[in-house]
């Protein structure tokens, strides 16, 4: 059977007060997959990368049959922004296929962030290829721009690369019938299940999604980390019970799936403690575009923006 394959096409409220439906072939029967954001942009960062790169190539052409300083330095500044796309469109498609891994302990189960080569590698050849030009034609005709265009284009190959490799190191969820236990650089946190009291949809203060756990202060442990916490995702000060927020991007998944993961499994412990492998991981796939779609058109007037 597909994977993809959803079970049913007839919408409901999910247990968030958001629409679902249930899940792909593979997950336990009354798991329901709801949709707090919209889910209709799959592939407009691929999309948008096409013109861009079809621009960049027609004002390459232009400058190098005039010998225009300007259109070099506009069609290579282009097509990094198309480079970007693709980087940006390959990085949300991780969350297409999650990567579940074992533990030590049997009932255990870690969530990292895809390891993929070819995501790595088409980032960093992308802009390396572009800043390698923007030097090389820069230092040729003696043109600043171009230098300071392709030493920058430089930096951001190594941010990028430096980005993908700690994400996929230093970012670790791990799930177990006991607790939830969120490892990244920035932050040690383990939630008790029994001491949590709400999982919501949020948002980490600059525009990206992030889950909101509320646990009670005095069971929820804070390990220290290598940096330091950022103050957008801490709870506030006075508060009992939190909301700290996790962001769904740190492990390659997308928030809904992750966001409806974590309250099934929270609303019973026997749900947890029969967990498979192969179960979260397709509770954890979306289900097929078109049944996202036809979800974020039922989303609450506003949630769409």
């Amino acid at each position: 059977m597909d994977p993809f394959t959803a079970s049913s096409t007839e919408f409901e409220p999910g247990p968030l007060n958001v629409p679902a439906t249930p899940g792909i072939s593979g997950t336990p029967p009354d798991y329901r997959w709801s949709c707090a954001w919209p889910e209709a942009a799959d592939m407009r960062w691929l999309s948008a990368s096409a013109p861009m790169l079809a621009v960049a190539v027609i004002c390459f052409a232009i400058g190098i049959a005039t010998d225009s300083s300007v259109e070099v330095p506009v069609a290579l500044f282009i097509a990094a922004l198309g480079v970007i796309a693709i980087v940006a469109g390959f990085t949300f498609r991780a969350g297409l296929s999650p990567a579940v891994h074992y533990s030590e302990q049997p009932t255990t189960f870690l969530l990292r962030y895809p390891r993929s080569r070819l995501r790595l590698l088409s980032a960093v050849a992308g802009f390396g290829i572009i800043a390698a030009a923007a030097l090389w034609i820069g230092a040729r005709e003696a043109n600043i721009e171009l230098v300071l265009g392709g030493t920058a284009l430089v930096v951001v190959s190594v941010f990028v690369t430096i980005t993908l490799l700690r994400l996929r190191r230093n970012a670790e969820l791990a799930l177990s019938p006991g607790e939830i236990r969120v490892t990244t650089r920035y932050c040690d946190w383990e939630f008790p299940w029994t001491a949590i009291t709400a999982i919501s949809a949020s948002d980490d203060g600059r525009g990206a999604a992030a889950i909101a756990i509320r646990c009670r202060r005095d069971q929820m442990i804070a390990r220290p980390a290598p940096r330091r916490t950022p103050a957008r995702w801490l709870a506030p000060r006075r508060s009992k019970d939190g909301p700290w927020k996790i962001i769904p991007a740190m492990w390659g998944v997308t928030p809904n799936s992750l966001l409806s993961t974590l309250n099934y499994l929270s609303a019973d412990p026997a749900r947890r403690v029969a967990l498979t492998r192969e179960q979260l991981t397709s509770m954890l796939t979306p289900p097929p575009l078109p049944v996202r779609r036809a979800l974020t058109e039922q989303l609450p007037s506003g949630s769409e923006s």
